[in-house]
């Protein structure tokens, strides 16, 4: 088959595959070999109508009235009254993407050959698929036992010409001008095939399958965006060292610590010892005290006045050439390959990322941070020496102020270099492999039951047809009606509670990465806790309030998670007079999980907006070669913010970015 068409078997669909149909439009074809086998099965349901034999859902009722016995006559009727009768589902229709992977999947699980339908019930589903029709489904009404009965019945009302369906241009019509209009002939249910169009878990496998490759997505580029605010603190970053990782070997762990690895390779910012933020911070502060002196007649505040506007350009010239100056004192030339000896004969690892600094010996940390402490020295001392003329003696009151900004200016330029080689972050940054990670790995499990479930039979009763003849008539005259009724097995294929499970821990786990996110983000905007960057990433806060409800409403989507996060399958209540006396919830898991996601993704556009913002306010120190990439692809749909701007839009054009 073509790149473009997806070729159903029952045995082999795959998320991505479910993804290309969806919402990629690939084509759906069905093989020859699946579709021999629907015949056979479907032999097996002819010769038990011929006999009369009794068989639930066949000649009997269904759900308690199981034990009612249908007359020959009425058996079409019954299939048909099925779907009527269930398809009364509420709420806003499913999204198109929704629909056409439920058609997708519905059709794999009846082309395994266990469901006793015909072929062309197969072929119209793929037509359906193929020439646009997408069948209204309302997106509440499932408990999840039977199967997700309503919404697999909205779906085949269409199949049968009525309902309500979007043709291709989107607009809204019945079904059956849905189907005229694609040149599909509706369907008239024979026996056993409402059953099996309306037992199972497409609905909620759907919206998980859908759902989970967002979040895998999400997870991903979680680590990224944790990278781009590593830089924007000017981190830590030897808590991502492979080492460390190594004796915990959790995969998914492993995999968060490399991708941030790779994504802050070649960083200046955290190379520099200088922390260029404060050095900023402190050319306002000292640009308030010149403004206050500038305006006194005094000499005294005339010159300190001149030599604080020198000192301002001096830091300036200070921040243009920050690698030239402290690298000549403190760059150590990297060997490859990546080892070295020590004195005492031994050899150590150095990971070469440009300007990386983890893994190089705590005493080449301490040798940068002095080379950065000595050329800051004297603009440190400059500083101190204009503070302690102002201190000299009494000011006029209108030019008290400027002591206040000056003891600022002080302060951040003291601060700018650290007395210490700093140790470590806080968990919202040194814990993201361990956070992130089992979100992967969750993932990982979760793919796999939605995996099987794409590919496994779900209906009621399930039939396996006895071996004979390959050839379909020989086949068909082969059987016996005992063998016929041994084929029929009633069981509960069609209980979603291994999806239901799945899409609450799929919740849980991106919940997690969305918490995690949050708390960077509050790293970030907060003045105590973002080494050095203005309050909210914004200068002149107070007149601007900058980043701040940014925060906030990623405060309120995480917080919205944590009540969608709590579990679904964990409830249950009984329905048909008790015969159905515990269901999953499996739909309202999966409508659950693609909540989380659409919440966890603006969460994370939030972060990257801070981050970005973090990372510019650090010029002219350069953040990596991915990051900078990143950062470029950020300022096509978000531009820096300068002045107060309705944040929304941005938020959700970074939001789209991520999808």
């Amino acid at each position: 088959m073509s790149a473009t068409t997806v070729l159903l078997n029952g045995e082999d669909l795959t998320p991505e595959d479910v993804l290309a149909v969806a919402r990629g439009r690939a084509r759906v074809a069905v093989s020859a070999e699946a579709m021999h086998k629907v015949a056979r099965c479907r032999a097996v349901v002819d010769k038990l109508l011929e006999a009369r034999a009794v068989v639930y859902g066949l000649t009997t009722g269904f759900g308690s009235l199981r034990d009612i016995l249908i007359p020959p006559e009425h058996v079409r009727q019954l299939q048909q009254n099925l779907i009527r009768s269930h398809s009364c589902g509420v709420g806003p229709p499913a999204p198109e993407d929704v629909v056409r992977a439920m058609l997708v999947a519905r059709a794999n699980t009846l082309v395994k050959g266990f469901s006793g339908v015909r072929p062309v019930l197969i072929e119209t589903l793929v037509g359906m698929l193929n020439a646009g029709v997408f069948p209204v489904v309302p997106m509440k009404g499932s408990l999840g036992a039977s199967g997700d009965l309503a919404p697999l019945s909205h779906l085949a009302l269409v199949l049968m010409g009525e309902g309500e369906a979007f043709r291709p241009d989107g607009q809204r019509v019945s079904g059956g001008e849905a189907m005229r209009g694609a040149g599909i002939p509706p369907v008239v249910l024979e026996a056993k095939e409402g059953l099996a169009l309306n037992n199972g878990t497409q609905f909620m496998t759907a919206i998980g399958v859908l759902a989970l490759l967002d979040a895998e997505q999400l997870a991903r580029a979680s680590a990224r965006a944790c990278a781009l605010s590593l830089e924007a603190i000017k981190g830590v970053p030897r808590s991502l060292d492979p080492r460390l990782h190594a004796v915990r070997p959790h995969p998914g762990q492993s995999a968060v610590a490399r991708i941030i690895r790779e994504q802050i390779d070649g960083s200046e910012i955290l190379a520099l010892p200088v922390n260029t933020a404060r050095v900023h911070t402190a050319r306002t502060f000292l640009g308030e005290a010149e403004t206050v002196l500038a305006r006194e007649k005094s000499e005294r505040c005339l010159t300190a006045a001149e030599g604080i506007h020198q000192l301002r350009a001096d830091l300036a010239d200070l921040l243009g050439s920050l690698p030239e100056r402290i690298f000549p004192f403190g760059k150590k030339k990297i060997p490859n390959p990546k080892s070295e000896q020590k004195t005492d004969g031994s050899s150590f690892r150095i990971w070469d990322f440009g300007f990386g600094i983890w893994g190089f010996e705590p005493d080449e940390e301490e040798v940068r941070r002095a080379a950065g402490a000595r050329v800051l020295s004297r603009y440190v001392l400059a500083a101190q020496g204009i503070y302690e003329q102002v201190l000299s003696g009494a000011l006029p009151a209108s030019a008290v102020a400027a002591r206040g900004h000056l003891e600022q200016a002080l302060q951040q330029l003291q601060g700018a270099v650290p007395s210490f080689v700093p140790v470590q972050d806080d968990y919202s940054f040194r814990c993201a492999p361990q956070v992130i990670g089992p979100a992967l790995d969750t993932f990982a499990h979760v793919r796999s039951v939605l995996t099987c479930e794409l590919n496994s039979a779900t209906d009621n009763p399930l039939i396996f047809p006895p071996d004979g003849p390959k050839d379909c008539d020989a086949y068909a005259r082969s059987l016996t009606v005992a063998a016929c009724k041994r084929a029929v097995v009633s069981g509960g294929n069609f209980h979603g509670e291994p999806v239901a499970i799945a899409l609450d821990q799929a919740s849980i786990a991106l919940a997690e990465v969305g918490n995690i996110s949050e708390r960077r983000t509050f790293h970030l905007v907060s003045r105590h806790t973002s080494n050095g960057l203005p309050p909210f990433l914004v200068r002149d806060v107070g007149l601007r309030s900058g980043l701040m409800l940014a925060q906030y409403t990623a405060a309120a989507l995480v917080s919205e998670n944590k009540t969608l996060s709590h579990p679904a399958s964990v409830d249950s209540i009984p329905t048909c007079e008790d015969a159905e006396d515990h269901v999953s919830m499996g739909a309202y898991a999966a409508r659950k999980f693609a909540e989380v996601v659409e919440n966890v993704r603006r969460v994370l556009a939030v972060e990257l907006i801070c981050a970005a913002q973090g990372v510019e306010l650090r010029q002219p120190a350069r953040p990596s070669p991915a990051n900078r990439a990143l950062l470029a692809q950020l300022r096509c749909v978000c531009p820096p913010l300068t002045d107060d701007r309705p944040l929304g839009p941005d938020i959700e054009r970074v939001s789209a970015l991520l999808h």
